[in-house]
């Protein structure tokens, strides 16, 4: 099974629901590490259709208690005219956002959207600062304290100049630079789980620039020195050195005794990782998967409202469940698959699931040892 579609047993699906600001969510609500893995891989389906990038990312992360942020350059009302697919919110979301140029970054537990030219460069820049953090002459007790994480919540109107001072001071990082952050005011929000650099990277970057570690431990903000670029040593076999140089020409390579160097985007470092532990047979044995549940063994919480009856069967099929229903047949009878289909189940057994569905789209439903056919009444 796709690593990324573990999410779909039990099954979780969510259709369209249209909800309030997760903006508005206390920090300590938000969810993290695991908690967050598992709310970003949650399977959605939706019709987004002229919704505006905050409204769709109110909708996506609100019920889900996921910390987001709009980068200042993206017009948080430009309308997104696309379909989310029946996946993983990590893919859809993406997806969503790719039909206006724009993508998301996850950094620690927060999803961070902007233009896809900017936000390429937004990890490596994160990654780098905590690089230049290591190298400096601070002691380890002090740097262990740095890389301890923090919470940043702010009100609507609030001066990202004053932010990003808020987390140098909490920090105790002296910090120079802070007046190359312009006059600005934003939306209420939230950033959870950031080291005091990750925080300063990602309100620094919105203008264009990064945090730069000095050798006393001393900081400042200085204008994004590109191409954003980081250095990685990785442990490759000399007869393997030209194939995986020529695997990533894009990167600037270097040899280091046995050891290749390659400088990159983090993302770029992380493909060359991965394919480096593939073609040297160095990659983890996969575990035994573990044969599929009969659908009917399964339990489903679901929660729709006002989603089509058409999407909602071909969703409930996607997902395993062996529905037959002839469409011609159930127009004929008068069944509307436009009809909209409201359901809220927790931990539904297969039949209580067919009932319900069939209770609210006015179905008949028969299970058999092979499917399950829908008819009309």
């Amino acid at each position: 099974m796709n690593p990324i579609m573990r999410g779909w047993l039990p099954t979780i699906l969510t259709l369209v629901l249209w909800i309030g600001d997760a903006r508005g969510a206390a920090p300590e609500r938000l969810v993290r590490g695991a908690g967050f893995r598992k709310a970003w891989d949650t399977v959605v389906s939706a019709h987004v259709d002229g919704r505006s990038v905050v409204q769709v990312l109110e909708h996506f992360c609100s019920s889900r208690q996921i910390a987001w942020m709009i980068d200042r350059r993206l017009d948080p009302d430009q309308s997104i005219a696309a379909d989310a697919p029946l996946s993983p919110l990590s893919v859809a979301l993406p997806q969503l956002l790719n039909s206006i140029g724009a993508g998301v970054v996850v950094i620690g537990s927060n999803i961070i959207v902007g233009p896809q030219e900017k936000l390429i460069d937004l990890r490596t820049l994160a990654e780098a600062q905590r690089v230049e953090l290591q190298q400096t002459t601070l002691n380890i007790q002090r740097k262990q304290t740095l890389a301890q994480t923090m919470d940043l919540s702010w009100d609507d109107l609030a001066e990202p100049r004053q932010l990003a001072e808020q987390v140098a001071q909490r920090a105790k990082i002296d910090l120079a630079g802070l007046e190359q952050i312009p006059h600005d005011l934003w939306s209420g929000g939230h950033l959870i789980g950031l080291t005091a650099g990750e925080a300063l990277t990602v309100l620094a970057w919105q203008y264009d620039l990064q945090l730069k570690w000095q050798e006393d431990g001393r900081a400042s903000l200085v204008p994004v020195v590109l191409p954003v670029r980081i250095t990685r040593s990785f442990t490759v076999p000399e007869t393997k050195h030209e194939a995986t140089k020529s695997q990533f020409p894009q990167l600037a390579w270097s040899s280091d005794g046995k050891a290749l160097q390659a400088s990159g985007r983090v993302e770029e470092l992380e493909a060359v990782d991965q394919w480096i532990q593939g073609a040297g047979g160095q990659k983890p044995k996969p575990k035994p998967q573990k044969q599929p549940k009969d659908w009917r063994d399964r339990t489903f919480t679901l929660r729709i409202k006002n989603a089509p009856l058409r999407d909602v069967l071909a969703a409930l099929k996607a997902q395993g469940i062996p529905l037959d229903w002839n469409e011609e047949a159930l127009i004929a009878a008068g069944i509307d698959l436009k009809a909209k289909v409201q359901l809220d189940l927790k931990n539904a057994n297969a039949d209580e699931l067919m009932s319900a569905l069939c209770r609210s789209a006015k179905l008949k439903y028969e299970i058999t040892d092979s499917n399950v056919k829908l008819s009309a009444p």
